[in-house]
């Protein structure tokens, strides 16, 4: 799992907004596809000096800008803080232990999701927030499954938090890499390739190019009635949500929620 540059301006703002806790619990051994540097620009921070320039972001550096005292991972390989199949019942000390729980690409690689999705809301203290970035379209044999924004509201709906945002994100990793024209049009268009940030309700795809996805609160529909569904999505794209308890209740399986 990793994050990225494109992840950064979406974590200060809510950070800002969700400034408590002390503790960061990341699924995964966490890659940061980013330098210190580039972190440092959108979390400047007093600890920063000039040997950092250059070098990759790390666990204890990323936690350390966003102004946690305590960041670790979880997984079952690599070389994790704590070395754990999310899939199983958790050890006691790891419940209720984080502040925040981010989850940028490992939730979707495990086979029971339920499971896992059950141990991050028990890792997760009482006031606590996640964050999930994972596959919307693409990624074939790179994952076991593709989350629709749907499964986040509904879930997060019942299990007592608020949704705070969902988002999604095209990755046209394989133009840009071949073809130098298109590379330079995508560091021209900046933010067309970042986070397109949507509401809670807008679940139903509304349109859908190789360059871009969007989604609507409503299921668009012709004079007639009929949907309209685009019939090619990009490759690659991610789902972003960002939830924030607002209650601990005893952990429901997400059913169907009506619009």
């Amino acid at each position: 799992m990793a994050l990225e540059t494109a992840d950064l301006p979406v974590l200060r703002e809510l950070r800002l907004k969700f400034p408590g806790g002390t503790r960061l619990g990341i699924l995964g051994e966490c890659e940061f596809h980013f330098d210190n540097e580039t972190l440092h620009r959108w979390f400047p921070c007093e600890h920063q000096n000039d040997t950092e320039k250059g070098t990759k972001a790390s666990i204890a550096t990323f936690g350390q800008a966003l102004g946690f005292a305590c960041a670790e991972t979880l997984d079952i390989a690599g070389s994790p803080t704590h070395r754990v199949d999310l899939q199983l019942p958790l050890a006691s000390e790891l419940l209720g232990r984080y502040d925040w729980i981010i989850d940028a690409g490992t939730m979707f690689w495990c086979f029971d999701v339920a499971a896992v999705w059950r141990n991050v809301l028990d890792m997760l203290a009482d006031d606590g927030c996640v964050m999930h970035v994972a596959a919307l379209t693409g990624y074939f044999g790179r994952g076991y499954y593709a989350m629709q924004p749907r499964v986040f509201r509904d879930l997060y709906r019942q299990n007592g938090f608020d949704v705070i945002t969902l988002g999604v994100r095209t990755r046209p990793t394989n133009l840009t890499s071949r073809h130098r024209f298109l590379a330079l049009v995508q560091r021209l268009l900046g933010n067309h390739f970042g986070w397109r940030l949507m509401s809670e309700d807008a679940i139903y795809l509304r349109s859908a190019s190789r360059w871009s996805i969007a989604f609507a609160d409503k299921l668009p529909l012709t004079a007639n009635g009929t949907a309209i569904e685009p019939q090619v999505v990009p490759n690659n794209s991610v789902v972003m949500c960002f939830a924030h308890r607002r209650e601990r209740v005893p952990f429901s399986r997400a059913a169907a929620l009506t619009p």
